[in-house]
């Protein structure tokens, strides 16, 4: 069963509350209606109940409509509700500032009869913008229950995957003595991978909950991009030793300077990298270089992989996505390298720029703008 509106009607004429009481009940019978002669006993209601909308007049003994309406837009704690304006004269100036101050529509009483045929329209305006509050705050819950979920159960994942990384690492090096058969080194190597790989897909979703939930601030400092390129390099070339792909930088050995996250700008590169290695098959090549484009710099990752059609580049910087790379054999994670490197990119008004071919590989390029360096 649908709710009855509940409408907070706001006004000092007793005769001009009749004639607005008059046409809702022609509007809607079922409208619950409560009334105030003056601006501070309103606030108090507005305070105390959930309305649907309220009926606010301009002139008022005690306050000015006005400064009501920029009191309750201002005011945190008081409910969001919308607020039509009610005026015994037609005033250009007025219905602007009413506007500006966050009303959603602006109502002159004059006669009864011209009041109700304008009425429903406000109503129903008023009440559309009720809901979309209603279902952003709704939507905000949820994605705020989502990112503590999400926070809580990454913390009660890490604790016990720490340990196992933890433990196996000590048995791996026999800290305690030799191990004896060489199974068993085998199977302490497995678990730690997979413990590894593990914790590091839960980091990776933990990190795309908190872009969502813009809980990620940026922390700029000064760079210098060579050496960050140098090391993010350094950690994946053991992955390109394990694919067998050469990794070269076409980068001149001079001073870069960036002002930017260090941390983020090299999870984008680490990223990037990684994801190109991951698709290049034994003896191919990863290349990393950069172009100055005028107010833009950009870092370039290309490689000879397997490469991608056109189409699906929008897909692959969607979370969890791997478009069109089935064919490989090892193709483990998340897919949320890309998102992730593109959220990052665009937290330093940046972007990602994708070409790929199937079968020749695919080149991803870094745009940072020049304002940042």
């Amino acid at each position: 069963m649908t709710k009855s509106p509940l409408i907070l009607l706001i006004d000092d004429d007793e005769v001009d509350r009749k004639m607005v009481v008059r046409a809702f009940r022609d509007y809607d019978p079922n409208i619950e209606i409560v009334q105030a002669n003056d601006g501070q006993t309103g606030i108090n209601l507005i305070g105390e109940r959930e309305f649907d909308c309220v009926l606010l007049d301009y002139h008022l003994p005690d306050l000015d409509g006005l400064k009501i309406l920029e009191w309750l837009q201002g005011e945190e704690e008081m409910p969001q509700v919308p607020v039509i304006m009610l005026t015994g004269e037609e005033n250009v100036t007025l219905a602007v500032e009413s506007m500006k101050n966050g009303a959603c529509d602006f109502l002159v009483k004059g006669s009864d009869s011209r009041f109700r045929e304008f009425l429903p329209a406000s109503i129903e305006r008023a009440m559309s913008r009720q809901r979309l509050i209603k279902e952003k705050e709704k939507a905000t819950a949820a994605n705020f229950a989502k990112v503590e979920f999400l926070s809580h159960m990454s913390h009660e994942l890490r604790t016990p995957l720490n340990a196992i990384i933890g433990f196996s690492g000590a048995i791996k090096s026999e800290t305690f003595g030799p191990l004896g058969h060489e199974k068993y080194k085998e199977y302490v190597d497995d678990i730690s991978k997979s413990g590894e790989h593990l914790l590091a897909i839960i980091n990776d979703i933990l990190e795309l909950t908190k872009i969502e939930a813009n809980k990620i601030e940026l922390q700029k400092q000064d760079l210098d991009i060579l050496e960050l390129i140098k090391e993010s390099i350094h950690m994946v070339e053991g992955s390109a030793q394990f694919s067998a792909a050469s990794l070269i930088c076409n980068i001149p050995e001079k001073h870069i300077p960036l002002i930017a996250d260090r941390m983020l700008i090299k999870k984008i590169l680490i990223n990037i990298l990684n994801n190109a290695v991951k698709f290049t098959p034994e003896n191919g090549t990863v290349s990393i270089s950069m172009e100055d484009r005028g107010e833009t710099i950009a870092i370039i990752v290309e490689d000879t992989g397997i490469g991608i059609s056109p189409e699906d580049i929008p897909l692959i910087v969607e979370p969890f996505v791997q478009a069109g790379r089935k064919r490989m054999k090892v193709q483990e994670g998340t897919g949320l390298g890309l998102p992730l490197s593109k959220k990052f990119a665009e937290m330093h008004d940046g972007n990602l720029e994708i070409e790929s071919e199937v079968g020749k590989g695919t080149k991803v390029t870094i745009v940072l703008p020049r304002q940042t360096i």
